[in-house]
């Protein structure tokens, strides 16, 4: 019994610091591969160190998202039982505990590389703007999430002393707005059936 009920506390936890999206971050490797170096395993501990820095404030920001959302969570009928906290599979005294070993997480990353220091902040500024903010503006949240690709893109730059090429960087943004275009219209035919907005800017979309 309380092996299972590690298991599951384990499996909320990750649930919370959404594991699945850290493959995301796996652009800060670009640089790497169509600068020729991916051979130059030199490169490859400081872009590891990279990869894990932005999974841990990538982590910081969707609990902090998911705190400022809870009570719209818990009235949404699907987001009430698959987010943790909404759920109340995870408290929120212990989200922030969470917050604050990710945080001793990323002092560490920085400590190892305080070259990546300038795009943590920048990011967690964009992010922050982005939740408290630009999340609720149709079209212009597509832009916000675009940029936050190229602060990866551009963080593995930084990480290998290289310069992006402008095709490289134009191609990123171009190509993440057309997917999370793509999720949105989705999410859009997803209300057609269900008759459920994932997001408010989704009132504000024309298909």
């Amino acid at each position: 019994m309380f092996f299972q009920h590690f298991i599951t506390n384990i499996a909320n936890i990750l649930d919370l610091l959404r594991i699945k999206d850290w493959v995301k971050n796996i652009l800060v490797f670009f640089p790497l591969i169509f600068s020729g170096n991916i051979s130059n395993f030199n490169f490859y501990p400081s872009l590891i160190i990279t990869f894990f820095a932005f999974c841990t404030i990538s982590s910081l920001i969707y609990i902090v998202n998911d705190i400022k959302d809870i009570e719209l969570d818990k009235l949404h009928p699907i987001k009430k039982n698959s987010k943790p906290l909404a759920a109340n599979k995870i408290k929120v005294q212990s989200a922030f505990i969470i917050i604050i070993v990710l945080l001793l997480f990323l002092f560490c990353f920085l400590v190892l590389s305080n070259l990546i220091l300038i795009h943590i902040i920048t990011y967690f500024i964009l992010s922050s703007i982005y939740i408290f903010i630009v999340k609720k503006i149709a079209y212009i949240e597509l832009l916000f999430i675009s940029f936050g690709y190229l602060i990866r893109l551009d963080v593995g730059s930084v990480t290998i002393h290289i310069n992006s090429s402008l095709l490289i960087i134009v191609t990123t943004f171009s190509v993440s707005l057309f997917f999370i275009t793509l999720k949105r219209l989705s999410e859009m035919n997803h209300h057609k059936i269900n008759k459920i907005y994932a997001r408010k800017s989704l009132q504000y979309y024309s298909p």
